[in-house]
């Protein structure tokens, strides 16, 4: 999982490694607190397609840090 910060100034982008479907789902759904809608669609695309994209989370410095993203 990657974040890509849209107001950075470039290089590279912070990621985590997480293992299994249901780790990703919780991650999504408690920690980063997204519409289970937008996650059980992100999850169906990650597992048809091998990848997915969730846009416009927003996310403060503070809980960018809290998740090892910043």
């Amino acid at each position: 999982m990657a974040y890509g910060n849209s107001r950075g100034t470039g290089g590279a982008s912070p990621s985590l490694q997480m293992n299994g479907i249901e780790n990703i789902r919780q991650f999504l759904l408690k920690k980063l607190r997204t519409y289970g809608a937008i996650v059980e669609a992100a999850l169906e695309e990650l597992s048809t397609k091998g990848s997915t994209s969730i846009l416009n989370v927003q996310l403060s410095h503070s809980e960018l840090r809290r998740l090892g993203l910043a």
